[in-house]
């Protein structure tokens, strides 16, 4: 940030004029005052910037800034450009993910878990559709299961079992308890921690319905490579990032696409569709293979079964419905409960470890409730919650 949206998110207002004081510190004058130490904060204006800053109080006290350490490579891209600059919050929203995926590994290596084979068991350079079958194998779930489901819904939450089934902790989180600290897909799709004793991936729950499954199917494939890291390649919106530059996150979106979508079956399919608009045959392949459209759509371009004009002119489409879709929940539905939504934000595996180890006393109650951010007098209901 710089020193005026710093001061901004600070709320530092400018110091009382005395008399006789020819020129008034601005709130960024002030802020640098403090930094060169020319000027002390006071205690309550401290916790003001720690709270911007999203840093606990303590750090200010610290003999030196605290270091900067991370096993998450950063394979997240604006276009072709790489970024490597978080805002507070997902600096933040990172360092609490990798506290608990320690405590995840600390837990599990209590129960004497075993290293899980499949975790980092592929080269980079292994062709997507080799890969697909080898996360299909082990996974259990094979393409004819994938026709057999009702919808993308349904194949979004079945996956998911089948992943947590094999070991691997998949969470849909992405603020750090707040609307206010909500954090945008362009910051981060997916986050993979590629562990051989926990596994674990994070999904954006706030990017567009239609992308999440692609970005779980993106983040397992970086599971099977053995590359941890955070992305945020839309793969579904500027024909200008088929995939990216770099080898992991290609493999990956290759791997995603051909899992959804096999592109044997969809030139054939394509083929076979009823005769008609685009939109009306993307929409028969949609059902056909249980993903969204915009999945299908830009398969079809990366394919080049369709035009990019066609494929721009479709992408655009979708969006406006998902915009009034959005607009159209704010406006008449409060949304699930807090049990039913913080049962899907952790997921089936995450809950059962974490209170099992509580009610087995092998961590606090309190420490439980800390790692889940659920009372513990919620967990029954939130273990037990089910959407009506």
């Amino acid at each position: 940030m710089s020193l005026d949206e710093a001061a901004e998110r600070a709320r530092i207002t400018p110091p009382r004029q005395k008399k006789g004081d020819v020129q008034r510190l601005s709130p960024a004058d002030r802020l640098r005052a403090w930094e060169s130490g020319v000027e002390p904060p006071s205690l309550p204006q401290l916790e003001a910037v720690a709270t911007a800053y999203r840093r606990p109080l303590l750090t200010f006290f610290l003999p030196s800034p605290p270091t900067k350490h991370t096993s998450l490579a950063d394979f997240r891209t604006v276009g072709s450009v790489p970024t490597r600059v978080d805002t507070p919050e997902f600096a933040a929203f990172k360092r609490r993910l990798e506290a608990l995926h320690g405590e995840l590994i600390e837990l599990l290596s209590m129960e004497g878990q075993q290293p899980l084979s499949f975790v980092g068991s592929v080269a980079n350079t292994m062709p997507p559709s080799q890969l697909v079958q080898s996360i299909r194998s082990t996974l259990s779930f094979h393409f004819k299961e994938q026709q057999s489901l009702r919808d993308g819904d349904q194949f979004l939450k079945v996956l998911r079992e089948k992943a947590q089934s094999v070991g691997i902790f998949v969470l849909f989180e992405g603020d750090l308890g707040s609307y206010h600290s909500k954090i945008m897909p362009d910051e981060f799709r997916g986050i993979a921690f590629a562990d051989r004793i926990a596994p674990l991936i994070v999904v954006n729950p706030n990017d567009a319905r239609a992308a999440r499954l692609f970005t779980f199917v993106h983040e397992i494939a970086h599971i099977w490579i053995g590359a941890s890291g955070v992305s945020n390649l839309d793969a579904l919106g500027n024909p200008g990032t088929t995939y990216a530059n770099r080898n992991n996150e290609r493999l990956c979106n290759m791997v995603a696409a051909e899992f959804l979508v096999p592109e044997s079956l969809l030139s054939s399919a394509w083929a076979q569709a009823s005769d008609g608009e685009t939109v009306k045959r993307v929409e028969e392949l949609s059902r056909t293979f249980k993903v969204s459209r915009e999945v299908i759509a830009r398969r079809l371009f990366d394919q080049r079964h369709i035009s990019e004009i066609d494929y721009r002119s479709l992408i655009a489409i979708y969006r406006a419905a998902w915009q009034q879709n959005v607009q159209r929940q704010k406006e008449t539905d409060s949304g699930p409960n807090k049990n039913i939504m913080d049962k899907f934000r952790l997921g089936d595996r995450l809950l059962r470890i974490v209170t099992c180890a509580a009610f087995d006393g092998k961590i606090t109650m309190q420490s439980a409730a800390r790692i889940l951010r659920v009372p513990a007098s919620r967990f029954d209901k939130v273990l037990y919650a089910t959407r009506s």
